[in-house]
């Protein structure tokens, strides 16, 4: 059985019906990335504490936007390889079923849709009510690229070294998720009150998303 074959075909039916309809047109900016983005990007996510990469910017539907704005590709083919992961270790364990891709898919958009209906809702009692449903979704499924960094590192290093590499994981991905919700919701020409309730807002997201990626194995 074809494992690439079945969570692929799981993947690209979902996108194509996301992307290919004028209804979701929005959604397809989300996808229109380069190289240069995600080399930059996965960069970033990876080491998150050079304050002048924040600032780097590349094309993305003919203009220059922030690296560190918003996209759903990196969430989108996070949550495939996750899941190819997750299909791999069955496989060795002679346990994989090609339904089993269904239940974790749906196991995993049904988490997280609870999660950005969580934040989304709740970023109205902080003044971030501008924040798109995507912005959210993007925000929330970075998570998957260090989750799959964490399982793969259990294949290669020792326990010393990766509990070592577990804390560097840990700390950036709280350092770029924090900075990242900066960048774009919080201003210096905001009033006080209103970067202090966004301030709260980041803390709040950063702090769900980190549980949540706990319970991920």
């Amino acid at each position: 059985m074809d494992i690439k074959t079945h969570a692929f075909n799981l993947g690209s039916s979902y996108i194509n019906k996301a992307v290919s309809t004028g209804r979701f047109g929005k959604v397809r900016e989300y996808f229109q990335i380069d190289n240069v983005y995600l080399i930059k990007k996965m960069g970033l996510m990876m080491y998150p504490y050079l304050s002048r990469k924040w600032t780097d910017t590349t094309n993305r539907d003919s203009q220059q936007v922030l690296v560190a704005y918003p996209d759903l590709y990196i969430p989108f083919m996070g949550v495939i390889t996750y899941i190819l992961l997750i299909a791999g270790e069955l496989e060795v364990k002679n346990e994989f079923k090609p339904e089993i891709l269904g239940k974790i898919w749906s196991r995993i958009a049904a988490v997280d849709a609870l999660e950005v209906l969580v934040l989304k809702v709740t970023s109205f009692f902080f003044e971030s009510k501008e924040i798109e449903v995507l912005d959210v979704a993007s925000f929330v499924g970075y998570k998957y690229f260090y989750v799959i960094l964490r399982k793969i590192s259990g294949y290669f290093l020792n326990r010393i070294l990766r509990k070592i590499f577990l804390l560097f994981l840990f700390v950036s991905s709280v350092v770029f998720l924090g900075r990242s919700l900066k960048t774009f919701l919080i201003t210096n020409n905001q009033v006080i009150s209103i970067k202090k309730r966004r301030i709260y807002f980041l803390f709040l997201v950063v702090g769900i998303d980190v549980l949540v990626s706990l319970f991920l194995k």
